[in-house]
């Protein structure tokens, strides 16, 4: 469940950088303001996402030893 977390968090994150690169809203208008904001929203919570996720995927899992 994780990794499949992970896996959206990194999507979103792409599909928000290419979407704002793609199309750059000019900041005439409140309408492009809010809409900016609400990128820069899904940018951040992304990134949170995978700061929050990265550490249980990459965790090695050590298994117990019978001596």
């Amino acid at each position: 469940m994780k990794l499949f977390s992970l896996i959206l968090s990194v999507l979103a994150l792409v599909v928000t950088i290419v979407t704002l690169t793609a199309d750059f809203p000019d900041l005439n208008t409140l309408d492009n303001i809010i809409y900016l904001g609400l990128m820069v929203l899904l940018l951040a919570i992304s990134t949170v996402g995978i700061l929050l996720n990265l550490p249980e995927v990459s965790r090695v899992h050590h298994r117990y030893r019978i001596s």
